[in-house]
């Protein structure tokens, strides 16, 4: 797929940085922990992200 659309992986790396603080935030609310558990940036790569072989510790 990106191959055909190199333009939508920086797509991808923008959209992730933006909508990481907002899933931080309802983690949150859905855990009941504070913001300041989680990290302050995603630390996962896009690559990562949409590996199929990819499952976070």
């Amino acid at each position: 797929m990106f191959k055909e659309t190199p333009s939508l992986r920086r797509f991808l790396v923008e959209e992730l940085g933006e909508a990481y603080p907002e899933a931080v935030e309802w983690a949150a609310d859905e855990t009941g922990l504070i913001d300041d558990t989680f990290p302050l940036a995603c630390p996962y790569s896009i690559d990562d992200i949409l590996s199929r072989d990819f499952w976070p510790e």
